[in-house]
């Protein structure tokens, strides 16, 4: 690899040379230079244990490219900063007693599975009795995480609870307003929607919860006020119907066509003004005579 470096180096000078030159040669007579591959190595890698001071009991396992210290510093800064798991409230009690956790080096290596030596550690310290702080069995990404019904109970009555000030709701509004998707997320947002189907169950959540409001569903004085707007410029469209150029079927509304295929009338119409196939289907106005 070194040989093939070196000889790279050279060629390139020599290239610089030539191009230097009064009279620099054609670009078909210079030399051929091709780059050396360099091959990437596996990072070193070692598997730790943090321990419990006060018991002496091996409380996590984890894996890291950094020295130790620096990754049980990151620990200790994270739990601190953002406390989100079990981990960080058991480095939270030992910081409140004033101790720090007990670090060791159990197993280290360079290759690329550092994910299964890792799980290997993580069930043999379980296997023996160990309660270990770990959300996850090890390994890359989190497999293993299961939250408790309890837990997933507690989540959503925070979320539901949960109270967005006026400034913030502003603050996200303006982050987004004006905001255009490029054309690889549009085509990715349509391609997620091919085929989705709302289900009746899902429905008659929606009408249920609108129609539990007090004297229905209302429109605040603003949205009416918008909607009025809008209606203002709206250009509709006489016709006789609306035929299926390759059934040779004929609708009476863009909303006959939405309940047989599965779609809104709003999106019918606006496939038909812009004269493109709707579910592979071509269908066009039949117009009235003036």
């Amino acid at each position: 690899m070194n040989d093939e470096i070196t000889r790279f180096r050279a060629n390139m000078q020599s290239l610089r040379t030539l191009l230097a030159s009064p009279n620099p040669p054609s670009t078909e007579a210079l030399p051929e230079v091709q780059e050396p591959v360099l091959e990437q190595k596996p990072r070193p890698w070692v598997i730790y244990v943090l321990a419990d001071p006060r018991t002496n009991e091996i409380r996590y396992v984890g894996k890291t490219h950094q020295p130790v210290s620096s990754r049980v510093a990151s620990h200790i800064r994270d739990s601190i900063k953002r406390p989100s798991c079990h981990r960080h409230y058991w480095l939270n009690s030992l910081t409140r007693d004033g101790v720090k956790p007990s670090a060791f080096v159990i197993d280290s290596g360079s290759s690329d599975d550092w994910g299964d030596v890792e799980s290997s550690w993580i069930n043999f310290y379980r296997g023996v009795g160990f309660d270990l702080v770990n959300t996850t069995s090890g390994g890359q990404g989190a497999p293993g995480v299961k939250q408790s019904a309890d837990h997933v109970a507690k989540r959503t009555a925070w979320m539901h609870g949960r109270y967005v000030s006026p400034e913030t709701r502003e603050k996200q509004a303006a982050a987004k307003r004006g905001r255009k998707l490029s054309d690889e997320n549009r085509r990715k947002i349509a391609e997620a929607n091919i085929g989705r189907h709302v289900s009746d169950e899902t429905i008659n959540k929606i009408k249920t919860s609108r129609m539990s409001r007090p004297g229905g569903y209302k429109h605040s004085d603003a949205t009416k006020l918008k909607m009025a707007e809008s209606m203002k410029n709206r250009k509709y469209i006489n016709h006789n119907g609306i035929l299926c150029v390759d059934t040779g079927e004929v609708f009476n509304n863009a909303a006959d066509i939405g309940r047989m295929i599965g779609r809104s009338a709003g999106s019918v119409r606006e496939k038909l003004k812009r004269k493109s196939p709707i579910n592979g289907m071509v269908f066009k106005y039949l117009m009235e005579d003036v």
